[in-house]
């Protein structure tokens, strides 16, 4: 699909939504559960300023597992089950934004365009670049992004504004080839989908990919 955007010279109509990429929704997670195991008590291994005792004696927060590194001198601050095992959850998104935010530039946006085929009148192509939260909600209803998420109608609309009314849509050519690779991992638990934990991982979909997006 993405030989086929190249070759036919696609020329991008002025209509494309920009969503600034700090601006997408945090993935909803469970709320934490006061656990029957005690939380250790943190191991400090040098003096600092400020302490993290009282955060880490908090019964809302189950099972912490912490480790935290002074990163000028690679000597470890606070250690709470620093080797055990355990899933990374909700961390991979630090990890992933922290990376981001070292990689992309301030002004980087996520595009979702709509481009036409000059060698073929009546098509226009849809192509994704990983906007999550891009709805199919409008008017009232909105999703897990707010009221203000850019809006698949909005788009329609535009795009039929632009374009010649005696030549009618014909083909939408859909392109969501911008990541590589499957779409699922195969040891995700399916229900994750249900729930809005985790979506499939595609450059084009609407309201992060959930079931039931509409939080009205």
């Amino acid at each position: 699909m993405a030989k086929l955007v190249r070759s036919v010279g696609a020329l991008l109509l002025a209509l494309s939504f920009a969503v600034p990429a700090h601006a997408a929704g945090s993935t909803p997670s469970a709320t934490p559960t006061a656990s029957s195991t005690p939380t250790p008590s943190p191991t400090y291994v040098s003096p600092s300023s400020c302490s993290a005792s009282k955060q880490l004696a908090n019964p809302n927060l189950a099972r912490p597992y912490v480790y935290a590194v002074n990163l000028d001198t690679g000597k470890p601050l606070v250690s709470v089950r620093a080797s055990a095992t355990t899933p990374s959850a909700s961390v991979m998104k630090l990890v992933t934004m922290a990376w981001a935010s070292e990689i992309l530039p301030s002004t980087y946006t996520v595009k979702t365009k709509v481009l036409v085929d000059p060698l073929e009148p009546g098509t226009i192509i849809l192509q994704g670049n990983g906007d999550h939260t891009l709805s199919q909600l409008s008017g009232t209803s909105y999703s897990t992004y707010g009221t203000k998420a850019p809006e698949l109608q909005a788009l329609a609309t535009q795009t039929l504004g632009l374009l010649s009314p005696t030549e009618p849509i014909q083909k939408i050519i859909v392109d969501a080839t911008f990541f590589e690779g499957g779409g699922w991992n195969k040891h995700w638990w399916p229900g994750y989908r249900t729930s809005g934990d985790i979506s499939l991982i595609t450059a084009l979909q609407v309201d992060g990919d959930r079931k039931n997006p509409d939080l009205t």
